[in-house]
């Protein structure tokens, strides 16, 4: 598969991976630790949402032969945790068969849970000579950067 030969072995399987796979204790310790690890980050940017389902789904049907399989599979899961476009695949996420590896359907739940869609308010501050005035609107999204004295409705 193409996804596969993009990712480097070396900067999936890091030493803070494996170490918080051998030291975890609870699922929400091994996400909380595989988060924070460059692992996520680099398979996060080098493969598409579609991809790392594609590859969790190749690897998770069956129990885990090495402790290194395990590793890459809780690094593909919670990288799904920080691609903005999880829930256009939640049904296909919501779908796959992790049943074969512990602590794995805590982890879904956990990032399923993450990514509900947040109420923002738009606040917009708009400077007119010698007054200002102040609109606000509210959107559904993922997260707004602010832009002072910029409306890009």
């Amino acid at each position: 598969m193409e996804a596969r030969r993009n990712l480097d072995a070396k900067f999936i399987e890091t030493s803070a991976a494996k170490e918080a796979v051998l030291y975890a204790n609870t699922a929400a310790y091994l996400y909380e630790r595989l988060k924070k690890d460059a692992s996520v980050s680099y398979v996060a940017h080098e493969l598409s949402t579609e991809d790392i389902l594609t590859l969790i789904q190749e690897q998770s049907g069956k129990t885990p032969e090495s402790p290194l399989e395990l590793v890459r599979l809780y690094v593909l899961l919670v990288a799904l945790s920080i691609k903005d476009d999880l829930n256009a695949y939640r049904s296909k996420f919501e779908a796959l068969d992790l049943k074969h590896v512990e602590w794995a359907e805590q982890l879904r739940q956990m990032i399923l849970n993450e990514k509900v869609p947040t109420t923002f308010s738009k606040i917009v501050s708009t400077s007119t000579k010698g007054s200002t005035a102040m609109n606000s609107t509210t959107t559904y999204s993922s997260g707004i950067v602010l832009i002072p004295g910029r409306d890009d409705r």
